[in-house]
């Protein structure tokens, strides 16, 4: 299978389809919302209601364990009072299920949750304030905390050993120094490497474990209205040290890409989770 053939373009119709026959309710209107390598739907109901229709990747799909321990982490957060989406029951009681959908390349397996909506814009929209940092390291050690006293018994798949997103796994990106070839940055890029693992690594066993890393960042969600931030994105969170924890945060918050003015300019993946 083709890899560009990975990411989910379910229809309109498809969308309605899963959400009256999975959940029984009944859609007013749909609006799709960017995403990396999942598919991402604001519903509206006939109740006035919005939900997010995430239908995962084929790859993603493949490991239904690791969606359940995030989706089991997500709901952890909410009811420590963080506010966290939350998945809906089906109408057979599960938080998500694997359907068979045509998206134009033959029937292919997608994992589908529904989840509930956090209200606001992302953060990388609002103006950056000693204010609002504070509020955002707040919840970053709120949401460490109550982390620490979770308990699942599949807990370990957040355990990635291969993932490239962790900083723990800085050593794996010398596999992909080429694309630097003949790039004055490459040299730096090696630099950081060779230190991370000569003087870093070594230490690792040493630094207290950070419980989810990269949350929140510049795609949480801000409401102004309750002033209140809201986490998103769960899919690339994995634990890692407290080394690694915060510097993933302050890249999150401070490398967004700028207009001619010198402003922050949209961060287009709203729907990500």
């Amino acid at each position: 299978m083709a890899a560009n053939h990975t990411k989910p373009k379910l229809s309109q119709s498809q969308a309605k389809e899963i959400v009256q026959n999975y959940y029984k309710l009944t859609p007013t209107s749909l609006r799709f919302l960017p995403s990396y390598e999942d598919q991402n739907i604001c519903i509206t109901t006939v109740e006035g209601d919005k939900y997010l229709l995430k239908i995962m990747n084929t790859i993603s799909s493949k490991d239904p364990t690791l969606l359940k321990v995030q989706t089991y982490a997500m709901d952890f957060l909410h009811q420590g009072g963080l506010p966290t989406p939350t998945a809906l029951k089906t109408i057979t009681g599960e938080d998500m299920f694997l359907a068979d959908i045509d998206c134009g390349h033959g029937l292919q397996k997608y994992l589908v949750r529904l989840l509930t909506y956090l209200p606001g814009v992302p953060i990388s929209e609002v103006p950056l304030s000693p204010q609002l940092l504070y509020q955002v390291g707040q919840v970053a050690a709120r949401m460490d905390n109550l982390l620490k006293e979770m308990k699942h018994p599949q807990l370990n798949v957040l355990h990635r050993e291969d993932f490239v997103w962790s900083l723990s796994n800085v050593h794996l990106l010398e596999k992909s120094l080429y694309v630097l070839d003949g790039h004055p940055l490459q040299e730096i890029v090696k630099s950081v490497i060779h230190h991370f693992k000569t003087t870093v690594a070594p230490k690792y066993s040493s630094f207290r474990q950070c419980s989810l890393a990269k949350l929140p960042d510049s795609r949480s969600k801000w409401d102004q209205k309750s002033h209140s931030l809201g986490m998103l994105v769960f899919g690339a969170a994995q634990p890692t040290s407290t080394p690694g924890c915060e510097p993933i945060k302050t890249t999150w918050f401070i490398d967004q890409p700028k207009d001619d003015t010198g402003n922050r300019t949209q961060v287009s993946q709203t729907g990500v989770l």
